[in-house]
């Protein structure tokens, strides 16, 4: 196969796509800051050679991502140019190395260490396009077969110096231009892959002797095109690396670290991959395993060689104890069955969370099985436990409803237009089947697009023993990983930010007997509802997070005194409804709810996928302000200030004016105070004229400013009796 492009080109019309670097001054240039792009032309290489400048500018044949970044591979965007230097050999061997390159747009000129006993030169080779770093280092290993050059030239982020020489060493000193054509990247591209990668069903297959203690095994290295894919410049993947046949399961550790056997004879028992790049972009990993002596072996797989090196119980792993290792470990030993809920926020070993007792016994699990029974630390074991945790949590309950998609469809009875009539023995109003449609969809919303806006709560009213907690238990369910409940009805202590940190463990959260809540501002609680995100401090965590909310919550009573609708602003933030009176027993079979409880969420994902709201209309908002306000307790405020305005019918007063009446009366000429004024009445003054205005605002009056024989008054502040 010819190895070089057809079309001959000549040296005088090469242009090289090339990063022009200022001579370093007291070392070597390590970035980019003071480099410069341009087509550099190797016919004006020669002009250097006649300067006898000992330091002179540098370039590199490469396109680089971020021109002002660092000079490395990770850097690069495509080479165009291969380069390779030649120290110290014959001058015999180096004109034969030239003339091999016959033929092929190329460069070669004398290095500065260049003399008449030593030959050093470097040649540049044109290439048919511009290669990455992961293809270039094929290149060199191809051409290293052909003329073995300097390994330091392996490094595409090298730069080099342009041609130059000392005056005494003008008569030695050498520059070779060579047209013809091009280097053909692809044919040298598939040639060696073809060589040394055949397809795999019928792979190349090598034995190599792994040098053990007490045995002579031999393992078989397979070139797998599977194994490791390389993405050209052009885009296309082409596929490259090594994998050991014996092992099973290792051409799968691109996607990560996996468990590994080794299956030939003498077998050595489990082991672990560790994954990193080297100089020029080849997948390098790093295999260690305990065989059955307790020898750890610890194996770097490259691409034609395993190099091995042993170790045993005197030697020290302190190297090994990071937790990249300690990840590996854990994904060894545990697999899938070491997980992190992020209902619960806990780490799980199967259906148990892990505490300090298994954190300890996993210390020691990896002591015997990995160091010997050398000293862990506990911290570094929680650290890694923390971000295996991170890589490997999992949402049950988004997990469950997500498949529940496709189980309900409109042909289908619809349970949640019948929810609370149903099982809750509420009246099958118009109202209570808005409820029961738009509750549940508020439920799978915070969910599948958790911070969402979900600012009512569910209120139901009913006697003891009705089963509310009941119906709002088994409605949540339990997850099927660990057996939790997703219901919860523990005391939530809004005003601490460390008690916040319960609202991530349930989906569903009663808080029961709201009468208890008229004793907190009214406030409080509403601006509670209205958030949508929680800031807390996790467990065996030092930082806060901000964390969307993904749960809802519901309400329970049994008083008629609902401390909830004390305050008339915030009434539309709260579903109530008051259920038929069924005493000493429950309203419904909790049996049937449990069966009906997948079809129920099926029908809410539905409909939140079909992009109904969960929040009310005006009309429907309309709808529950007027039964809401059936409910709402008046205070001894309404009662005084309706009775004021029953005497004041038409006339104009202010807040200041409405106090004074309500607080005193008329004995002979002066105005005392009742017996109703309350202790410190100054003291109270300014509360009692926010109380007023709330009052009066509720019951649809305006304050305004006073119009006395058409003139406005510049006083606002007047109120006008109905």
């Amino acid at each position: 196969m010819n190895y070089i492009t057809s079309n001959t080109e000549p040296v005088k019309d090469w242009k090289v796509q090339a990063t022009i670097h200022d001579a370093p001054i007291g070392g070597w240039n390590r970035t980019n800051q003071c480099s410069r792009s341009c087509a550099l032309s190797p016919i004006d290489m020669t002009h250097d050679v006649t300067t006898h400048k000992s330091r002179t500018r540098l370039f590199a044949p490469v396109v680089w991502r971020d021109p002002h970044g660092p000079r490395r591979i990770t850097n690069i965007r495509y080479i165009t140019a291969l380069v390779l230097d030649f120290d110290k050999i014959e001058h015999v061997a180096k004109r034969k190395i030239i003339e091999s390159f016959d033929g092929v747009l190329s460069t070669h000129y004398s290095t500065f260490s260049h003399n008449s006993e030593r030959a050093c030169f470097r040649s540049m080779l044109g290439l048919s396009r511009p290669v990455t770093p992961q293809e270039y280092g094929v290149l060199w290993r191809w051409m290293y077969r052909i003329h073995p050059s300097d390994r330091a030239t392996k490094d595409p982020s090298r730069i080099w110096y342009l041609p130059s020489c000392t005056a005494e060493h003008t008569g030695v000193s050498f520059i070779h231009h060579i047209d013809g054509g091009r280097l053909d990247v692809d044919a040298i591209l598939k040639v060696y892959i073809e060589d040394d990668m055949p397809n795999e069903s019928t792979p190349k297959e090598r034995t190599v002797s792994l040098p053990r203690r007490d045995t002579d095994d031999r393992y078989t290295v397979v070139r797998c095109p599977a194994s490791y894919p390389i993405r050209g410049y052009d885009g296309e993947t082409r596929p490259f690396g090594w994998y050991i046949k014996n092992w099973d399961k290792l051409q799968k550790h691109t996607t990560g670290n996996v468990q590994c056997y080794a299956t030939a004879s003498g077998s050595l028992g489990s082991g672990f991959i560790s994954r990193s790049v080297d100089m020029w972009g080849i997948p390098r990993y790093r295999f260690t395993m305990c065989n059955s002596n307790k020898t750890h072996m610890d194996c770097i797989v490259t691409d034609h060689e395993l190099e091995i090196r042993y170790g045993d119980k005197n030697r020290s792993w302190s190297y090994l104890k990071s937790p990249d290792n300690l990840l590996s470990m854990l994904g060894l030993l545990f697999g899938e069955k070491l997980w992190f809920c992020e209902v619960r926020q806990r780490l799980f070993m199967d259906r148990s969370p892990i505490d300090d007792p298994k954190e300890i016994q996993i210390m020691n699990i990896l002591r015997r099985k990995f160091y010997h029974g050398q000293t862990l630390s506990l911290d570094m074991v929680r650290q890694a436990l923390l971000l295996y945790g991170d890589n490997n949590s999992v949402n049950p309950l988004r997990e469950y409803l997500e498949g529940l998609r496709g189980k309900w469809n409109p042909d289908m009875e619809s349970h949640c237009t019948t929810l609370f009539s149903k099982f809750l023995c509420a009246p099958d109003t118009e109202l209570a089947q808005i409820y029961g449609r738009k509750w549940p969809i508020s439920c799978v919303a915070r969910v599948l697009s958790p911070g969402c806006k979900v600012d009512t709560m569910m209120v139901v009213k009913a006697a003891q023993g009705h089963g509310k907690g009941t119906f709002y238990r088994t409605l949540a369910g339990s997850c099927p990983r660990t057996g939790y409940s997703w219901y919860n009805s523990s005391k939530i202590n809004i005003g601490e930010k460390d008690g916040r940190s319960i609202l991530r463990t349930a989906w569903i959260h009663e808080m029961a007997e709201l009468s208890s809540m008229a004793k907190k501002d009214a406030n409080v609680i509403k601006n509670f509802l209205d958030e949508q995100f929680d800031t807390y401090r996790p467990v065996y965590r030092t930082h806060e997070v901000k964390e969307p909310r993904q749960c809802v919550f519901t309400g329970s009573t049994n008083d008629n005194d609902i401390g909830i609708f004390k305050d008339k602003t915030g009434s539309r933030r709260y579903w109530f409804l008051e259920l038929q009176s069924i005493e000493n027993q429950m309203g419904y079979d909790p049996k049937e709810l449990a069966q009906l409880r997948d079809m129920i969420w099926a029908e809410a994902v539905w409909r939140f996928d079909n992009e109904e709201q969960w929040w009310l209309t005006p009309q429907e908002q309309a709808l529950s302000t007027a039964h809401n306000a059936e409910y709402t307790v008046e205070s001894i405020h309404d009662t005084l200030v309706s009775g004021f305005l029953s005497q004041h019918t038409g006339k104009f007063f202010t807040i200041k004016d409405m106090l004074q009446h309500i607080y005193t009366h008329v004995e002979g000429d002066r105005r005392v105070p009742t017996t109703i004024r309350p202790m410190n009445y100054e003291n109270f003054y300014p509360s009692l004229l926010l109380r007023m205005g709330a009052v009066l605002q509720n019951g649809g009056r305006k304050c305004r400013r006073l119009n006395i024989d058409g003139i406005t008054t510049a006083r606002t502040g007047y109120w006008l009796a109905p």
